[in-house]
């Protein structure tokens, strides 16, 4: 049942960036991003509302945890960014390659509570295949792609960051508050970027 949830999850995120990415071409990055946490923030209020959750939200500590949302900001940023210049096939592969290199980091140095993981040299054989791999999928992008590529490779990074620092949120306050908090903070972070572009 597991590994069928993360193909699920698989499945999703590809969508997901097809869809944002549609819509960031459409309006901006930025309007975009603040576009799809307001989607977000209301879908998940709502879920709180029906399960009778949504208290003290915000009473929690270290302040740290709440910074999910910000770093979502991000990540929503270097996903949708690229659409366009590569393909979504190039982006979730590059972004997959960077969780999978940050979660490693994570595991080896248990860096923000998270649980020490003996790491193995196969991962670094499997890195190079994935590095390879991607590489050659690659290989028809020119220069001026560079910096869509180095953004979707980042946005690998961003991501991990983000859930492990949800993750501490949601210990706290629950998955589902964890989520609103997440998506309001990310609304407000970027509601100031849309502002700002639109000035």
């Amino acid at each position: 049942m597991l590994d069928l949830t993360v193909i699920l999850y698989g499945a999703v995120v590809a969508v997901m960036v097809t869809i944002n990415g549609t819509l960031t071409n459409a309006i901006g990055v930025f309007p975009g991003t603040l576009v799809i946490h307001i989607v977000g923030s209301t879908f998940a209020f709502l879920l709180c509302r029906a399960k009778g959750l949504g208290r003290n939200l915000w009473r929690q500590g270290p302040a740290w945890i709440y910074l999910g949302g910000a770093i979502g900001v991000i990540s929503t940023v270097l996903q949708t960014a690229p659409y366009g210049i590569i393909s979504v096939t190039s982006i979730n592969a590059l972004g997959l390659l960077g969780q999978t290199v940050t979660s490693v980091i994570f595991d080896m140095t248990g860096a923000l509570g998270m649980k020490k993981q003996k790491v193995y040299w196969t991962n670094l054989v499997t890195f190079g295949c994935a590095g390879a791999g991607i590489w050659l999928m690659l290989d028809h992008i020119g220069p001026s792609a560079a910096g869509a590529v180095l953004m979707a490779g980042l946005s690998g990074f961003s991501l991990v960051l983000s859930r492990v620092v949800n993750a501490q949120l949601a210990e706290k306050t629950g998955a589902l508050n964890g989520s609103l908090v997440n998506h309001l903070v990310g609304l407000m972070i970027s509601g100031i970027l849309a502002a700002a572009v639109i000035m």
